[in-house]
């Protein structure tokens, strides 16, 4: 659920990501990819990317999310009571090894969230989020870190139609 800065001052990718999932959807259209990044103690913390075609809810999102995360962690981390740690939509830069380097919230956004992408971006339909940025935000960040991790951890809690943090979470879209 974080973002990937590139080049040019913006705060996402502008090179093609080689996507677990290529592909187009229905009648043609490019498939959206949910970017996270996932720490691991010795090897650093890694880009990842699900393709999120059938994934319609929050709930779905969240489930989706837990189970990419159950999938990339190790069993000693379940059996040491390791836990996440944070959850938030922030900045990273990563490498052509997927290695992330991650720049949170607090430490970026001093005067306004650059958290979400830029307004041409979604212009461009390289990716896909709404209403943010398209209508000025009402909180900073767009959806916080504790509401993300409630979620991650309950996403029983959410409302089998709800649909608010999908839709503002920033999907790369190809």
């Amino acid at each position: 659920m974080r973002r990937v800065t590139r080049t040019q001052g913006t705060t996402l990718p502008l090179q093609n990501v080689v996507p677990q999932s290529v592909g187009t959807g229905p009648q043609g259209q490019k498939s959206l990819h949910i970017l996270f990044c996932i720490e691991k103690e010795n090897l650093g913390t890694r880009l990842h990317q699900s393709c999120v075609e059938n994934i319609n809810t929050d709930r779905e999102t969240f489930e989706l999310l837990r189970k990419e995360y159950q999938a990339r962690r190790k069993t000693m981390s379940w059996l040491t009571l390791r836990s996440i740690k944070k959850l938030s939509l922030s900045r990273f830069l990563i490498d052509s090894s997927n290695l992330a380097d991650v720049h949170w919230h607090l430490d970026i956004c001093r005067v306004g969230c650059v958290c979400l992408p830029p307004l041409p971006l979604v212009l461009e339909k390289k990716y896909a989020c709404r209403p943010a940025p398209e209508v000025p935000q009402k909180h900073e960040p767009a959806i916080g870190p504790n509401r993300l991790k409630h979620c991650f951890l309950n996403p029983e809690c959410l409302n089998l139609n709800q649909r608010s943090i999908y839709n503002q979470l920033p999907k790369r879209v190809g």
